[in-house]
């Protein structure tokens, strides 16, 4: 760093140099640690999309080596004869045996005859009874006449049985070169096939009879107790059947509830009309009285009446008489007559009122004590209605069973007589067809081949990726640098050809690199950087000119020097001329003002190319001269960006970076190797040059 003294790095304490495609780079091989890495999903796909062809290759050559096995085998035609039997057809009978061996009978009985019925046997066992030397012996017997070398390994070892469950159809099929052969073992087998079936269906229907016969007398009898047991019942609670009495006492005890509601109603309407008359009678003159128990009564009306005309005459009247004159006295005297009688009528609408009253409460006790009677004989009848259903029920159900017993019976000895296979020829022998004799041989192997190849496809992109590895992500770098990434710059084809404007997304990732960079070191600010990477070609010149236009379009003033001096990039990527540089200040004594340019369009941003002259990297970086420079540079601007040679190209870089804030290291990803990297950060770190962080460019979204 400018400020501390100038170090002297002899030859010998400096890396060996490196060619530039990092050839001399030798990785001893896989260690356990990278196999598991090799070995995680998301690594191992990659792998084999980079390596697609070669992947592609192998699977091929191998499914060819597996065809060219295959294919001699399959040259040979064989004939093949199919018959298709359908079996276990639905008939009332059987489905009769089945539903009353579920559900009747001496358990140990059922478990005999069920355990030996045919719908127990499993596809595997049936097809293990169908292929049995029992049942194939008279068939071979019949073939042995005229194919004498047939035998029972002969014939199983071609012929093929298959259940196919989901239509209870029996697929029965033979190989073999011989079409007259052929066709007669069809025929045979099938005609066994269905014989046995019927061998089976007499088997079980002789089963079936003896075990009806055993069962019929003690359902009969069982049939008789239940018959006894509801006669007994209906004596004992002097009824037909209770859930009848149930639903007619509900109906009456309904009728009852509603006569109930409206009585209450309409004592309720006479009790609030008798308030109402007892209030009035109470507070007002018998004329006065408004209760309409009283004013709707016909005669009280013509009352009232006759008292309205009586006013009425005593008003008119008073004006020609005086009041205490014959004719007032008369109509007064007839007035309070009028009053008696209205007096009279009220009392007795008040009486019919309260015995009404009565009448009513006494219909209310009467309903109460009525409804809850017959609740009372509802309650009973429930309690016991659950025993009567259960031995009605059982009734129902052995009576049921007696019936099915008795039909199944006949059904069975009906069964007995006709001698019906049960299993019917569903499609009969076909025609020999000549097919491959070894098809599907082939076509194993060809998937074999395929699996095989894909394998060692698979295999061979992930040992040769893994051979061939370079960085493909951040978190690779990261977890090889064990540095702080500093930021990840996406590519961008047009990146390297000139400066980004503002709005580019890859501005945006440089500011925020730069900006990261600034903040690693609060105490003292970072004024000069090395802009450095493990090998070639990894974009350190374009990280370190638009790393420095960001830093410039943040009011400071920065400066980019080209010290790369083997391989010069930077005037060419501001598109400016590289006449005068570095070099010449160092050796040719030019002033510094005169090699520095000024970026076109960018007014804090100034470059120092490397200059026109040849000289020994190593000799100019060493010179005093060197350290003059770079501290009157770091005097006069805010930052001084330096394009360093790549670290393992040549040793240039150890050099000049421990004399800066630090360096920057790019890691190009797809191009750098784990042990190149590696190698860079030790020999930075043995030559005591800081480490500021990585950058990881060319990052593909």
């Amino acid at each position: 760093m400018v400020g501390n003294e100038w170090k002297t790095i002899d030859s010998e304490s400096l890396p060996k140099q490196k060619r530039a495609n990092g050839n001399e780079i030798e990785e001893d091989g896989l260690d356990l640690e990278e196999l598991f890495t090799v070995l995680r999903l998301d690594k191992a796909l990659a792998s084999m999309r980079r390596r697609w062809l070669l992947m592609t290759g192998v699977t091929t050559a191998t499914l060819l080596g597996a065809v060219g096995v295959g294919l001699p085998t399959a040259l040979t035609d064989v004939y093949v004869s199919k018959v298709e039997i359908l079996t276990e057809p639905t008939t009332p009978e059987k489905d009769l045996v089945s539903s009353v061996f579920e559900t009747l009978g001496d358990e140990q009985i059922r478990n005999q005859l069920s355990s030996n019925r045919r719908e127990n046997l499993g596809d595997e066992t049936r097809k293990k009874v169908l292929k049995s030397p029992g049942l194939l012996s008279p068939v071979i017997e019949q073939l042995q006449q005229q194919y004498p070398g047939m035998d029972y390994e002969t014939l199983v070892e071609s012929l093929s049985v298959e259940m196919l469950v989901e239509n209870n159809v029996l697929a029965v099929a033979y190989a073999s070169r011989d079409p007259k052969q052929v066709e007669d073992v069809v025929e045979l087998v099938g005609q066994a096939y269905l014989n046995y079936s019927l061998e089976q269906e007499l088997k079980d229907i002789r089963q079936a009879i003896a075990f009806v016969e055993q069962q019929i007398p003690q359902i009969r009898s069982k049939v008789n107790e239940q018959q006894e047991k509801m006669q007994k019942f209906q004596l004992e609670y002097n009824l037909i059947d209770p859930e009848i009495t149930v639903s007619e006492l509900s109906t009456k005890i309904n009728t009852l509830e509603q006569k109930q509601i409206d009585n209450k109603l309409q004592l309720d309407e006479v009790r609030l009309g008798y308030t109402s008359l007892e209030k009035d009678l109470a507070e007002k003159t018998p004329d006065a009285v408004t209760a309409m128990a009283v004013t709707q009564d016909p005669s009280y009306q013509q009352i009232m009446n006759r008292l309205l005309e009586i006013d009425m005459q005593i008003a008119k009247e008073s004006v020609l008489f005086l009041d205490g004159s014959p004719r007032m006295e008369i109509l007064r005297q007839e007035r309070e007559n009028m009053l008696g009688l209205l007096r009279r009528q009220q009392e007795l609408a008040k009486a019919e009122l309260a015995s009404k009253i009565a009448e009513l409460e006494g219909r209310t006790q009467i309903l109460n004590q009525t409804i809850a009677q017959l609740n009372d004989q509802r309650n009973v009848l429930h309690s016991v209605g659950g025993d009567y259903a259960d031995i009605k029920r059982d009734v129902e159900i052995a009576n049921q069973n007696l019936n099915e017993f008795l039909a199944l019976r006949e059904g069975l000895q009906i069964k007995a007589e006709q001698r019906e296979a049960p299993w019917q020829l569903l499609v009969p022998a076909s025609d020999p067809e000549a097919l491959p004799k070894n098809l599907r041989s082939l076509r194993v192997n060809v998937i074999v081949g395929l699996i095989l190849g894909l394998l060692l496809g698979a295999g061979s992109a992930l040992v040769v990726d893994n051979l061939n590895k370079v960085i493909r992500g951040a978190k690779e770098v990261q977890e090889i640098a064990n540095l702080p990434l500093l930021g990840l710059i996406p590519f961008e084809k047009q990146l390297g050809a000139s400066v980004p404007t503002l709005q580019t997304g890859a501005f945006k990732s440089f500011h925020a690199t730069y900006m990261n960079i600034r903040v690693l070191s609060s105490e003292m600010p970072i004024r000069s950087l090395a802009i450095a990477s493990a090998l070639g070609g990894e974009g350190k010149s374009t990280v370190a000119v638009h790393l420095a236009q960001a830093a410039a379009t943040m009011e400071q003033s920065v400066l980019i020097v080209d010290t790369d001096l083997r391989n010069p990039s930077i005037h060419k990527h501001l598109d400016l001329e590289n006449e005068q540089g570095l070099t010449d200040v160092i050796h040719n004594n030019q002033e510094l003002k005169n090699v520095i340019q000024q970026v076109p369009g960018h007014e804090n941003l100034f470059v120092i190319t490397a200059g026109s002259i040849a000289s020994d990297p190593i000799q100019t970086f060493s010179a005093q001269k060197m350290k003059e420079v770079m501290e009157k540079l770091e005097a006069n601007f805010d930052l001084v960006v330096y394009d360093t040679p790549s670290l393992l190209d040549c040793a240039d870089t150890y050099i000049l970076a421990p004399h800066t804030s630090g360096v920057v290291l790019v890691a190009g990803l797809g191009k750098l190797k784990p042990l190149a990297l590696e190698q860079a950060i030790d020999e930075l770190k043995g030559v005591g040059t800081p480490i500021l962080g990585t950058v990881v460019n060319q990052v593909v979204k």
